[in-house]
């Protein structure tokens, strides 16, 4: 009973973010409306969209807000349709995701392209994930409209927000050299994928990013 009220007291003491908690539940309505309506393929998409976008440290300006939202709408789903035309050949496949994550590394050294980095190693291995060309059409636009709807959320409430994390700056060099573990790494898991016959070939490497 002691430890229980010393836990309760503990989290008294926590900060909560209910306002992004709030946010991060609203993001994820276009998949609780995909699920009433039975539309069960569109489910994983609207929900990793929904997830990703939720998930991003909200800035406390609306100004760096809209250019997150700008950023991850037309480059995040660049990686998406890079990573969705790839995967059909085998080895272009582990040659773009070696280039695409070494890249990530290179942006994660920057502001604002560094907190968006992680997520742009998921979506570009979200579009590896897609077993045909239709799916990754039907999946692209399901990208869109959740993307699209998260920065609604994120831009019409007055959400509180959160300052800035200090950043150690440090040498290009440092973030070429996590460039090339990054590409390694990622690029080594797609290739174990392929190997032993994955049906979803995204998730290595994303694990691995």
């Amino acid at each position: 009973m002691e430890k229980i009220t010393e836990g309760i007291t503990h989290l008294k003491d926590v900060e909560l973010s209910w306002g992004e908690a709030t946010r991060a539940f609203l993001c994820m309505i276009p998949m609780l409306i995909a699920a009433i309506l039975g539309q069960s393929s569109l489910v994983p998409t609207l929900g990793q969209g929904g997830f990703f976008y939720g998930a991003i440290p909200l800035p406390l300006a609306r100004g760096p807000r809209l250019l997150v939202a700008s950023l991850l709408i037309a480059v995040g789903l660049g990686f998406y349709l890079m990573g969705g035309n790839v995967v059909f050949n085998v080895l272009l496949s582990i040659v773009f995701t070696f280039f695409v994550a070494f890249n990530i590394g290179l942006l994660s050294g920057f502001n604002i392209m560094g907190m968006l980095a992680i997520h742009f190693i998921s979506i570009y291995t979200a579009g590896l994930n897609a077993s045909s060309p239709g799916k990754v059409h039907t999946n692209f636009l399901a990208f869109v409209l959740t993307f699209g709807w998260g920065a609604i959320v994120s831009l019409a409430i007055n959400w509180k927000g959160q300052p800035p994390k200090e950043t150690t700056q440090r040498k290009t060099a440092d973030y070429f050299l996590a460039g090339i573990r990054m590409g390694v790494g990622t690029s080594i898991a797609l290739l174990v994928s392929n190997l032993f016959g994955f049906d979803k070939l995204g998730w290595a490497p994303s694990g691995a990013g």
